[in-house]
């Protein structure tokens, strides 16, 4: 069946397949750090602790309305790397005022760059090679069946 298909067939098998995957990917974080890049606030959070064997992440806290907010983050976007911090340092946080639990250390924009970068890629790379190795072997399978 797939010998049979046209450049345009394939052109859309390539489309459909980037869209779906770039969609996929976004599920992942995109979505929360546009809102919290259009929406959210920039306060400064203290490092509770550091748990830089995981991922170099620390946990921080931050006063939101006189509650008190607790998250793990990660270094870097702006703040300094995790074997620098230390118990009592200041980070930046931004968080949603309507969900303040669902916060993001560093500049989110920087965050949100970085993402959407990495999900254009993805996303327009790993369709073209599956595109072009189904092609490929249709290609060969079609060739073998008119030299049969």
């Amino acid at each position: 069946m797939l010998e049979t298909w046209s450049e345009k067939t394939w052109l859309g098998c390539y489309v459909v397949l980037s869209c779906v995957l770039a969609m996929a990917l976004a599920q992942l974080n995109w979505f929360d750090y546009r809102k919290l890049s259009l929406h959210g606030v920039t306060t400064t959070g203290h490092v509770r602790r550091t748990t830089c064997s995981s991922h170099q992440t620390f946990l921080f806290g931050f006063l939101v309305r006189g509650r008190k907010i607790s998250g793990s983050g990660g270094s870097g976007y702006g703040n300094s790397e995790c074997a620098a911090l230390k118990p009592g340092d200041a980070v930046s946080v931004t968080y949603l005022p309507e969900d303040p639990g669902r916060n993001l250390t560093g500049d989110v924009s920087d965050r949100l760059m970085n993402e959407t970068v990495s999900i254009g890629a993805a996303a327009l790379a790993m369709p073209a090679l599956v595109v072009l190795r189904l092609r490929h072997g249709a290609r060969a399978k079609n060739g073998k069946r008119r030299a049969a």
